[in-house]
């Protein structure tokens, strides 16, 4: 596992020119903040960094990928009346150590293919072939210019901290 796993980039206002100071090798444990010196906000982020990848490590290895007993999730199905999508039923389902959750709107089974944001039209790809369906799952980092919640405006009025995010979709590939 690489120092970067988490991201390929980060855009927050990072002390260290944006250095990730986190490293696996090393074994660490814990962050231990001592009186009498700055606090960094590297410091901070590599406790967060050590705290995520003994959990991230604890579900790869000992827990495993697959979804839950008796719950489905993301169990791809045509769409009725068959037509150029397919269906991704609700549900979790364990991804190389992160729980990656499928949760459409309202009370809703499934959402379809099509409606994923930034996925290509299945038209485009080749009729009379197999086709592997996958899940892809990401950290992607969220501004206050995502959430407005983050800008603090009931107080100081300024992003403090940005936060990270599980990002998933269902990809097609042939």
């Amino acid at each position: 596992m690489s120092k970067s796993y988490w991201m390929d980039d980060q855009s927050g206002n990072f002390s260290n020119k944006r250095e990730d100071t986190f490293d696996p090798q090393k074994q660490y444990l814990g962050v231990r903040l001592q009186q009498g010196v700055p606090l960094l906000d590297r410091d901070w982020n590599e406790m967060e960094d050590i705290r995520r990848y003994w959990d991230v490590q604890l579900k790869r290895w000992y827990i495993g990928n697959g979804v839950p007993y008796g719950d489905n999730g993301f169990e791809i199905s045509p769409t009725a009346p068959a037509t150029l999508d397919f269906r991704i039923r609700k549900g979790r389902c364990m991804v190389d150590g992160f729980d990656v959750v499928n949760q459409p709107p309202g009370d809703a089974e499934f959402i379809t293919y099509s409606q994923q944001e930034g996925e290509d039209d299945l038209a485009q790809l080749p009729v009379g072939t197999l086709h592997t369906v996958y899940l892809d799952v990401w950290v992607r980092e969220v501004t206050g210019l995502l959430d407005k919640s983050l800008t603090n405006t009931q107080d100081i009025d300024i992003e403090t901290a940005v936060r990270h995010c599980l990002g998933w979709r269902v990809r097609v590939v042939n």
